[in-house]
């Protein structure tokens, strides 16, 4: 039984255990970029989803929602959607979520829609919206720093656009 290491054993345990913490980090980083491009996926269907019903709404000139039923439903929908948040019934409340807020929104781009420079105010607020989104984004990507301490939910966030809509 050899108690001595020599130089050279002791690059062949140095490498090897950096194969073995670059293997972890990789996974890890796998693992990240799994989550992060299954979220980014979850969030292109509801915006994608909340702008059909947006359309939707839009195209058969609907009369806006009561601010009642609207608070009622809206806030309904986040105490389900806290309740249920670990369950697969929360993927069909965030749609009916986003879905329901598109649909609330289709006449108040009607509105908007229906002055003489609309069109323009519609499209500037839409691309503004992408621009700053993709931007953000591609920075939070790129800057691999760490903004959990920003953690704020998705719903929060529209929650909060909702009440400033109002």
């Amino acid at each position: 039984m050899n108690l001595f290491f020599y130089p050279d054993d002791l690059e062949i345990l140095e490498t090897c255990n950096q194969i073995q913490v670059s293997s972890s980090a990789q996974e890890s980083a796998l693992a990240t970029n799994k989550v992060l491009r299954n979220t980014y996926a979850l969030l292109s269907m509801t915006l994608i989803f909340s702008a059909i019903t947006a359309t939707m709404a839009i195209a058969s000139n609907a009369a806006p929602v009561n601010w009642i039923i609207q608070l009622v439903v809206l806030f309904g929908t986040l105490f389900a959607l806290q309740k249920f948040r670990n369950s697969a019934l929360s993927i069909p409340l965030v749609f009916f979520f986003t879905g329901f807020l598109g649909y609330t929104a289709g006449p108040i781009v009607n509105f908007y829609l229906g002055m003489a420079n609309g069109g323009d105010i519609v499209m500037t607020a839409l691309s503004m919206t992408g621009i700053t989104f993709l931007g953000l984004s591609a920075y939070a990507i790129s800057s691999r720093k760490d903004f959990s301490f920003m953690a704020v939910s998705y719903t929060h966030l529209r929650a909060h656009e909702t009440v400033l809509d109002l």
